[in-house]
């Protein structure tokens, strides 16, 4: 290895280790949100001969298994789960382990780029991988291993960037990088999204291009793995939101076009400013090209595409970014609906993109951009800091949730569980009731207003309530077995 190779993975190291530093404090916080059902009541997990049937990818298929689509993830639990147990901190030195690898990825793929260096030294590459590594809307794919996915396909989709972005690429090189990338789609839909990044930055930095004739045998190879992906995605039947009973969180018909532009709009305002975060957003969709935000948003997209056609040539690490933050993009953009519109998860792959853009911008002040640089990460620690202590637990990170999102029905319907845990029946059912006028096509609150009826005995009332329930999701499993428990406390087995 020679002496430049040596001090840049010496930096890249030292940086992955600064990167996950800040998450010691979060190694003995309790499980909480997803990672109730996707890890400690998740039965298929806990039974080792069930591994089998991920490597083979016959839960392809299977709805019934969570995550199933996403064979690398639950593949990764499997791990875990005969590690661990159900050891908290044990499943967070994964996550540790992959934020880590990822910052190094980032700092490796930049070090070497034209305008990655300030007076010989590359404190623009350093300042955009602790941007990364240190930024709190990473805190939720970091965090809560239920979320693991994001930093999985990351982590692929970075090792084919790391491969091919350059200009001697040899056979191993490309095989690597496919094969990361293969295995960056089974942990998530959105890695579809690199190969496009990739493209971009050929063209950002043609001395980072391989030969004409390799290229374009890397990219019909790319494009065939994606192909045959997207073709066995949709053949599962159920990508996200497309054809499941409505949520009354995801974007439906048209809001699915009008609403995307604003949505990046504030998916970079987040980036910028990462303040007032929440486990669960909630928002009224753009229903037509009069609102203004679809006008802002329109005007947005435009200046980005207008910035990346003027700084290609002159300042190509940030048009890299402004196509990198756009293409990220597109996957959670809801074209495709998603059953939750917004989460502070689907910004991680976008932010190298979006931080190459800041130090751009910034690059041009010189020193003052270093030493504003210096400042932006600062504050990013900080906030990351105090943002973990938000997922110390399920009642810090709902009531956190409500003070952002006062109107967030997830919220009220978890913090009337945690009441109902500790015997306050009465504030339960308030926080229920509330959830169930919030949204009322989430039948989770309604359910639980049927059991508390059902526990003090008012089964008629319990009847009521579920049959309600089924009445707007008829294939709701819970609730039938429940109104099945109900009729026969009732004597009613017919």
């Amino acid at each position: 290895m020679s002496d430049k190779a040596r001090f840049r993975w010496g930096w890249g190291v030292a940086l992955a280790v600064l990167a996950v530093l800040p998450y010691g404090r979060g190694l003995n916080h309790a499980l909480v949100y997803d990672d109730h059902g996707v890890l400690v009541e998740n039965e298929f997990i806990a039974r080792p001969s069930n591994a089998w049937r991920v490597a083979t990818f016959r839960t392809w298929m299977d709805p019934s298994v969570v995550d199933g689509q996403r064979p690398l993830v639950v593949a990764s639990y499997f791990a875990d789960r005969w590690a661990w147990g159900l050891w908290p901190p044990g499943y967070r030195l994964t996550n540790l382990l992959l934020h880590g690898a990822n910052t190094l990825l980032v700092f490796a793929i930049l070090y070497g780029l034209p305008g990655m260096r300030f007076r010989g030294k590359p404190w623009p590459a350093v300042l955009v991988t602790l941007g990364f590594g240190w930024h709190p809307l990473a805190v939720e794919a970091v965090q809560s291993p239920a979320f693991r996915e994001d930093t999985l396909a990351t982590l692929g989709g970075l090792v084919l960037l790391a491969t091919l972005l350059r200009p001697a690429v040899t056979g191993r090189n490309a095989a690597l990088g496919i094969v990361a990338y293969a295995f960056a789609l089974l942990a998530k839909e959105s890695a579809v999204a690199f190969p496009c990044i990739l493209v971009a930055g050929w063209w950002c930095f043609p001395e980072c291009r391989p030969a004409a004739p390799f290229r374009r045998r890397l990219v019909v190879a790319l494009a065939l793995i994606t192909a045959v992906y997207l073709g066995a995605l949709f053949a599962r039947g159920d990508v996200q939101a497309v054809g499941a009973a409505w949520n009354g969180h995801a974007l439906r018909g048209m809001e699915r076009i009008w609403t995307p532009p604003w949505l990046l709009y504030h998916v970079q305002q987040t980036m910028l400013v990462p303040l007032s975060l929440s486990v669960d957003y909630r928002f009224n969709p753009v229903t037509g090209p009069g609102d203004p935000r679809f006008v802002a948003g329109l005007f947005i997209i435009g200046i980005m595409a207008t910035a990346f056609a003027l700084t290609r040539a002159r300042y190509p690490a940030l048009a890299w970014g402004l196509a990198w933050t756009i293409i990220a993009y597109a996957p959670v953009s809801n074209l495709v609906p998603l059953l939750n519109p917004v989460a502070d998860r689907y910004a991680y792959s976008l932010l190298p993109g979006f931080l190459l853009v800041v130090a751009g911008v910034l690059g041009v002040l010189r020193l003052r951009g270093v030493l504003a640089g210096l400042l932006l990460v600062g504050a990013y620690l900080g906030l990351t800091v105090n943002r973990l202590e938000d997922w110390r637990d399920d009642r810090a990170l709902w009531e956190a949730a409500l003070r952002v999102e006062p109107d967030s029905a997830r919220a009220h319907t978890w913090l009337g569980l945690l009441e109902k845990a500790e015997g306050n029946r009465e504030a339960a059912r308030t926080f229920f009731q509330r959830a169930e006028t919030l949204n009322p096509h989430d039948v989770s609150a309604a359910v639980n207003l049927a059991v508390l009826a059902g526990e003090d005995g008012d089964l008629v009332e319990a009847e009521r309530i579920l049959r309600a329930v089924l009445d707007r999701r008829p294939d709701h499993a819970i609730a039938r077995k429940n109104l099945e428990l109900c009729l026969e406390l009732q004597t009613r087995r017919e």
